[in-house]
């Protein structure tokens, strides 16, 4: 009786916190089913269609991540459930303010889930399996395997040691001092100073020294609710992945891959890395994912899981039948900017700030700038294969196949590419001096704005986060008013203190200025938002 009493008072001491200090939900693109599903194409598996999917969250939040799939894909049928009375009436408000009828979201406990609720084609938990007590970490693996239908694909994001060990000496620290009885009701507040006392303190070259210096950043950077229940929450249970794994498999869960595949190759770790773990590993995925965690000091995963009985049908050697299938968007600009040499001297691409994906053939240069023109569009392989055919003409090699096969391959490993098994978005450089967003996406702009963070979610699953002046913009995206009158309708609300324009730090308030603010934002949107949010 006495364990019922502890455990209760656990579960409702979560709700309280989750009531009082609400955490913001968004998309994650990662959890995103149409990408779970090219995931388990890659690897040898067909996944259900998307499109018309079961989608269950468990621990929704106030529906930041799956509103937006039932906006996108309206024949799915979406579930959401949480413990939080108060997350679960923001999104039902959301809900009922953007008349969705293929979405609900259910207050409720993980643990009393059973049959009936029904079977999913993807079951996603994020964000919770290591902030419960270990009898909800049970439940959700059962739901897990239980509700999910025969062919269905589960994700699961936890904290993972070795990583965490590190980070449990700041959450200890900050505990001890979030319950110093100087800090009253700011918890939070006493708790984070903790960060500065120990850094001015630590010895130099110490192993907490070491610590703090990794990740104060990012302890000064976050915002108050990622702090409260990531480091002060009740319950914060990381896991090694074998122990993980260990579990899954008990209720009858395999492993599949990581919703971020360019963790799982070795080779993305140099030949020094790569050879012994390969040869130590023996072609065992799931051993050389947790010495892949010690290399990496790992402190997050976010697995996907399959019926265990589905796993000897698993290939993780990537082959061209799968590769040719995908849809590919990928930017990769020349770090040259003069035009591609056609010839075989290495060339860097990609984004400035990360490593280069370093090209030689005139095949996949080419390859490289057609896709970064369509970005962040798809292109399926055969389209690919023909703008780059028609661009070389006769230079156009008999191995060109091979090649951009072997240039799909390379992006999809190193992350440097966006996959999906159908094709996404139609990117275009300028709509003519107009721009249409469909609804419900802009009525899911001011529900997001009235309800917390304003946003939207693109064809991707990402997050568009909406400054000022977008907000006051999108009622009127309905392709219905002139780039003037979008200008104009700036303008007056610059007048009414609603926007504001900068120049330097400078508030611009001369008539004309502010007319040249609202003019290049407007511009900005028109030129920008359309490839943002890939209409």
């Amino acid at each position: 009786m006495r364990r019922n009493n502890i455990v209760s008072d656990i579960i409702q001491q979560i709700r309280a916190e989750y009531d009082s200090t609400p955490y913001e939900s968004f998309p994650f693109p990662q959890s995103a089913p149409p990408y779970l599903a090219a995931i388990a194409h890659l690897f040898g598996l067909k996944a259900p269609d998307p499109e018309k999917a079961r989608i269950l969250e468990l621990g929704c939040a106030s529906g930041g991540n799956i509103i937006p799939l039932a906006i996108r894909h309206p024949h799915a049928r979406v579930t959401g459930i949480d413990l939080s009375q108060v997350q679960i009436e923001t999104g039902q408000r959301i809900v009922k303010e953007l008349a969705l009828d293929n979405i609900e979201l259910r207050l409720g406990d993980l643990t009393e889930i059973g049959p009936e609720l029904g079977t999913f084609d993807y079951i996603i938990c994020h964000g919770v399996f290591s902030w419960v007590p270990a009898h909800v970490q049970a439940a959700i693996l059962r739901i897990c395997k239980d509700n999910l239908a025969a062919d269905g694909i589960a994700y699961i994001s936890y904290n993972t040691y070795p990583g965490w060990k590190a980070k449990e000496v700041i959450r200890d620290a900050m505990i001890l001092r979030g319950k110093d009885p100087r800090a009253g009701s700011n918890q939070l507040g006493f708790a984070r100073g903790i960060i500065d006392f120990l850094k001015d303190v630590a010895p130099r070259q110490s192993l907490l020294a070491h610590i703090l210096e990794e990740h104060s950043p990012v302890l000064r950077q976050s915002r108050d609710y990622y702090l409260q229940h990531e480091f002060l929450e009740a319950c914060n249970s990381p896991i090694y992945f074998s122990e993980f794994l260990a579990a899954a498999n008990e209720v009858g869960l395999g492993y599949l891959a990581e919703a971020n595949l360019s963790t799982m190759f070795a080779s993305n770790y140099g030949a020094k890395i790569a050879e012994p773990l390969l040869k130590e590993c023996e072609g065992n995925q799931a051993r050389l994912e947790q010495y892949l965690d010690f290399v990496t000091n790992r402190t997050f995963r976010q697995t996907v899981l399959v019926h265990k009985e589905r796993t000897d049908q698993i290939r993780y050697g990537l082959d061209a039948e799968r590769l040719t299938s995908l849809h590919v968007a990928a930017f990769l600009p020349a770090h040259d900017a003069s035009p591609a040499p056609l010839d075989s001297a290495p060339r860097h691409y990609g984004p400035q700030g990360l490593d280069p994906v370093t090209l030689r053939t005139p095949v996949v240069k080419v390859a490289a700038d057609i896709l970064t023109e369509q970005w962040p569009a798809t292109l399926s392989f055969t389209a690919i294969a023909s703008a780059v055919k028609k661009k070389l003409g006769k230079r156009y090699p008999a191995a060109a196949e091979d090649e951009l096969v072997n240039l799909i391959e390379v992006l999809v490993i190193q992350n440097r590419a966006k996959i999906s098994l159908k094709p996404v978005g139609a990117a275009s450089d300028k709509p003519a001096g107009k721009i249409v967003l469909p609804e419900p996406w802009r009525s899911y702009g001011a529900a997001t704005a009235n309800e917390g963070t304003p946003h939207i979610a693109n064809a991707w699953h990402e997050a568009i986060m909406l400054d000022p002046a977008e907000q006051h913009l999108l009622a009127r995206l309905d392709g219905s008013a002139s780039r003037d009158a979008l200008v104009g309708h700036l303008i007056d609300c610059a007048e009414q203190g609603k926007v504001s324009f900068e120049v330097a730090g400078e508030r611009l308030t001369d008539p004309e200025r502010v007319r040249s603010g609202a003019d290049e934002h407007v511009e900005r949107v028109l030129s920008n938002f359309a490839k943002r949010f890939i209409l």
